[in-house]
């Protein structure tokens, strides 16, 4: 429906860009959730149409510069995302983006870069402070990546993400009695695996073992994960340190 609504207002008025260039969103959207590849081509071929007498506009560029990446172009995608970058300065979106690119093609100086120009243009934005302090995960700077996410968790104190991203970047750095306090805070915002998870190795290591059978339990209760075997390993650990639970532990190792 989206998509027959942006087609008849192109209809009448062919030169109304932004009308074009959402009808491109619309048809990468619609690949993206379908798969099928005709849905992405016409995106392409829809934005640049747009943007052959339309080159000036920032969010052209933006948007083929989405399909693209889709399309697993993304030297293509980053000229486009420089090119809107010129023109826009500002959009800091941009830059982030830019920065993905960067880091997931093993660019990190640059990567590193287009994230901090993102903040220089907007100064303590929690997604750009959230993609610098995961930079920093990945790269080994802990005490960069802790920074960052302490930056995050000041002025949004619920953001239970990036209080898991703390935690790990604390655990890191062996500060764990801080790790443990920033993971119990992220379950108390809200309850989630990633935490209880971690919590559950934290507590084990600390002797509390029957929370650590809790955390770890809580953890498996949110259903599969890609790291259900090392879950099902630590909370066997555990339940060989709670009296009772021998049998437990035995058929948690087989998990």
């Amino acid at each position: 429906a989206a998509i027959a609504a942006l087609e008849l207002a192109v209809g009448f008025a062919p030169s109304f860009a932004v009308a074009g260039l959402d009808l491109a969103e619309a048809c990468r959207l619609k690949y993206t959730i379908g798969g099928d590849l005709s849905w992405a081509r016409r995106s392409e071929t829809q934005a640049r149409a747009v943007l052959a007498s339309h080159d000036g506009l920032a969010y052209g560029h933006q948007v083929l510069a989405s399909v693209l990446r889709r399309l697993g172009r993304d030297d293509d995608a980053r000229a486009e995302l420089e090119r809107a970058h010129a023109l826009d300065p500002f959009a800091y979106d941009t830059m982030i983006r830019l920065g993905t690119i960067h880091e997931e093609n093993n660019r990190p100086v640059e990567a590193e870069a287009a994230y901090r120009e993102a903040l220089r243009v907007r100064p303590d934005y929690w997604a750009a402070l959230s993609y610098l302090g995961y930079f920093y995960l990945v790269q080994g700077a802990f005490d960069k990546a802790r920074d960052q996410f302490e930056a995050i968790t000041r002025p949004c104190p619920a953001n239970f993400n990036a209080l898991n991203n703390l935690g790990g970047a604390y655990f890191k750095l062996g500060d764990y009695g801080r790790a443990m306090a920033a993971f119990e805070r992220s379950n108390t915002v809200k309850r989630n695996p990633d935490a209880s998870s971690n919590l559950g190795v934290l507590y084990y290591y600390s002797g509390r073992y029957a929370d650590s059978v809790m955390a770890n339990e809580n953890a498996i209760g949110f259903g599969p994960s890609h790291y259900d075997y090392l879950i099902w390993g630590n909370l066997a650990d555990a339940y060989r340190f709670t009296p009772g639970n021998e049998a437990k532990a035995a058929d948690a190792y087989l998990k």
